[in-house]
């Protein structure tokens, strides 16, 4: 399945995703938007401009080292209780 959403054209990636992809977090860095999406085994990130919500570029992945990013911006303090 992975394979062939890479295959796949940018606005049929983007569709399957707002189907099947499960929203797991975002950030912004300089003035791009990246969300993370997982669909199945597999994970996709959606590259938007800030100002104008156009989409930059779809990046998929299946190699969870690729996660790092967004492991760093969580926010744990929650669930640690003194």
């Amino acid at each position: 399945m992975f394979h062939e959403f890479k295959l796949l054209s940018q606005q049929k990636q983007l569709s399957l995703i707002r189907v099947k992809g499960v929203f797991l977090m975002s950030y912004k860095q300089y003035n791009v938007v990246i969300r993370l999406y997982q669909i199945g085994n597999y994970y996709a990130e959606v590259f938007s401009f800030d100002e104008d919500g156009k989409i930059a570029m779809v990046n998929a992945f299946e190699d969870m080292k690729y996660l790092d990013p967004y492991l760093d911006r969580l926010d744990v303090s929650v669930l640690i209780q003194s």
